[in-house]
């Protein structure tokens, strides 16, 4: 598989974050009240940090209805004899 296909994905993410993110700030700062806008800014943040939580718990509740774990191994290639083998060569 090559680079180029994940390319177009990260450009989007990248472009939805900055102007949720910065749009979402903007809004805060200029419809709150002067002596609020601290908390407006840290209810925007609280927003962001929220959906990044449940975005988390998302992939996890589906790694365990699939079974998958994200740290298997017994399915990875680089098991235990890998690890013990580039220990010695430190050692």
């Amino acid at each position: 598989m090559s680079l180029w296909w994940v390319v177009p994905q990260y450009f989007m993410i990248g472009v939805s974050t900055v102007l949720a993110e910065i749009g979402l700030e903007e809004f805060f700062y200029d419809q709150v009240p002067d002596a609020m806008r601290s908390v407006g800014l840290a209810l925007s943040l609280s927003a962001m940090g929220a959906g990044s939580y449940a975005s988390n718990v998302l992939v996890s509740v589906i790694d365990w209805v699939r079974g998958d774990s994200p740290c298997d191994v017994k399915k990875d290639r680089n098991d235990l004899g890998a690890l013990s083998e580039s220990r010695e060569l430190v050692l």
